[in-house]
């Protein structure tokens, strides 16, 4: 099951965006900050190591497989478990609101 296309946009670009809002060069609601620190709290330890090459150093696919030494499908599942906790932080928070 995939996000919303605009829910997937807003969180992506938020998970991208963490070293400028640590900083606050990024000027956006605190809570988001919150909702990404929460799910880095929650994640395994290798994972951690992934966030950090792929959301904050922002390294392409290849040097992040490469690093890692782990397979693709294993790539995009990681990037899927920061995308969906952060987003579901983000809906109890109020950031993103969800149809039904």
């Amino acid at each position: 099951m995939q996000l919303p296309r605009s829910v997937h946009t807003r969180v992506h670009y938020a998970l991208t965006h963490t070293a400028a809002l640590r900083t606050g060069q990024l000027q956006a609601d605190p809570r988001w900050l919150d909702c990404i620190e929460a799910a880095l709290r929650a994640a395994p330890p290798e994972r951690r190591g992934f966030f950090d090459l792929y959301f904050v150093q922002r390294l392409e696919l290849d040097e992040v497989l490469f690093h890692l030494c782990i397979e693709r499908s294993t790539l995009y599942s990681w990037r899927d478990y920061f995308l969906w906790s952060v987003a579901l932080r983000a809906a109890e928070k109020g950031l993103i609101h969800v149809r039904e």
